[in-house]
């Protein structure tokens, strides 16, 4: 029921830096030519972002003009900011404004290459047209640098448009929720050569797109639906069944979940997104399954085996190796998420692994960088002030549990960690505050259980017995 036509590619974020340089160059020193390049870089930025609406409108007027429904304008890339109602239309402003996309319905395969056709040529059309206009006022206005200073937002102007056209005609695929979908210029290309099977494919997808939308939303049912009819539209849609899968993971039904990852693996044995959604889905079933977390771990090692340089992957197996107590393996995949990322939370996790393990040192060392990285991360000060404390170093450990309890005003535990809600609730036991303790223990005995992480909930209770216990 949709399908999508991008404005351009993302330009690269470091214009902007490029004119922060150029404003610092022309103020310290105004006749220095550097300055006033890298402004005329950022200005280009700056129209290219404006030029962005009225090419999405070439796209959104002929898909009325050919009786189809406009979904959405969206309009930059990033988390939403905020939406509103334009000109009839749904505009979906992202936080970074660079590049855009127009969502449509497509329903049938009636009149489809003619209708598809309209609709991709509108958006370049429309630059076409910014450009006859501006052809049309006197080119010593448009050309010249205004107020004699070195920019030059006419030429610019023609180079945005210019550039916009070239790159939407430029067959190349765009993916919007990691579905593969053909550019302008591609749509352009192979419209005339498509068969019935592939249109029948690409309006599949455009129910795929569709059922994104409405997933986004909360709306997993209208989702389901979407999904569903991209698969009677094309029954060999591995994007439908693997989207339809994680609907159903969403509603908790794993069942189903699993039934349509099992069908997409089918058609696609190599696709390792299929094998990794299907170990998600045994991932969120083994909360309350713990037999599942074996079919979590084949299915994430399947997908490791086919695509071994995604981080999230060995996050996913490392934390269900540590669910059932295999620290050793645990700590290879934390490893090797650090080679991949080195960020705060990659070395946070393997420190607590080293933790429950014993191996102190090594949790120290690591405690270290995830702070090191990030001053700020709470549930590793607490960790590495437990660690101290084991080391005999009472002095740094409440050094770090102070620490802590000063950053707790303005940063919190991340609200799914249960590991440093344990480790909060050993420093209040170290601290003499039992209620303390006995809270933070009984957030993470529910994240444990909700989580299914059978080894720390052990080490809680045990804690919990011992406060009971008036230890």
């Amino acid at each position: 029921m949709s399908n999508f036509f991008g404005a351009i590619s993302k330009f690269d974020y470091w214009l902007w830096i490029c004119a922060i340089v150029g404003l610092v160059f022309v103020v310290v020193q105004p006749s220095y030519w550097l300055g006033w390049v890298f402004l005329n870089m950022f200005l280009y930025q700056l129209i290219a972002i404006l030029i962005i609406i009225p090419h999405e409108l070439g796209h959104a007027i002929a898909t009325r003009f050919v009786g189809m429904k406009v979904i959405k304008i969206i309009i930059g890339s990033g988390r939403t900011l905020f939406t509103l109602q334009l000109l009839g239309i749904l505009w979906e402003i992202k936080r970074f404004p660079t590049g855009g996309m127009t969502l449509i319905s497509v329903k049938s395969t009636h009149f489809y290459r003619l209708k598809i056709f309209l609709i991709t040529l509108c958006g370049p059309l429309s630059n076409f047209l910014l450009i006859f206009i501006a052809l049309q006022l006197p080119q010593k206005v448009i050309l010249n640098n205004p107020l004699g200073i070195y920019l030059y937002p006419g030429i610019i102007f023609y180079m945005v448009n210019t550039t916009m056209i070239v790159i939407n005609l430029f067959p190349d695929y765009k993916y919007v929720d990691n579905i593969k979908i053909p550019s302008d210029g591609l749509q352009l290309l192979t419209l005339p050569f498509l068969s019935k099977q592939e249109i029948a494919q690409r309006v599949a997808l455009s129910y795929v797109l569709d059922g994104l939308d409405w997933e986004h939303r909360g709306n997993y049912q209208q989702a389901i639906e979407s999904f569903s009819e991209a698969i009677l539209k094309n029954p060999t849609c591995v994007q439908a069944y693997q989207r339809l899968g994680n609907a159903y993971q969403a509603i908790s039904d794993y069942q189903k979940a699993v039934d349509n990852f099992n069908q997409a693996i089918k058609l696609e044995p190599q696709n390792a997104t299929s094998y990794f959604f299907r170990g998600f889905a045994y991932y969120h079933w083994q909360k309350i399954d713990s037999t599942k977390l074996q079919n979590v771990i084949e299915d994430i090692s399947q997908a490791i085996h086919i695509e071994p340089k995604i981080e999230f992957f060995y996050y996913i197996r490392g934390a269900s190796y540590s669910y059932i107590g295999d620290e050793v393996q645990a700590i290879e995949d934390f490893t090797k998420v650090i080679k991949l990322n080195s960020s705060t939370n990659s070395y946070y996790n393997r420190g607590v692994i080293y933790y429950q393990q014993n191996s102190y040192q090594n949790a120290l060392e690591d405690f270290d960088r995830a702070i090191n990285i990030d001053n700020k991360n709470i549930s590793a000060y607490y960790g590495r002030g437990n660690v101290k404390y084991e080391l005999q170093d009472k002095s740094g450990a409440f050094q770090d549990y102070d620490k802590a309890k000063s950053l707790s005003s303005s940063e919190t535990i991340i609200p799914k960690d249960e590991h440093g809600f344990y480790a909060r609730g050993i420093a209040c036991v170290r601290l003499r505050d039992k209620i303390g303790a006995m809270k933070n223990f009984q957030i993470a005995e529910a994240l444990c259980l909700e989580h299914g992480n059978a080894k720390l909930l052990q080490q809680i209770r045990e804690e919990v017995k011992k406060i009971s216990d008036g230890y």
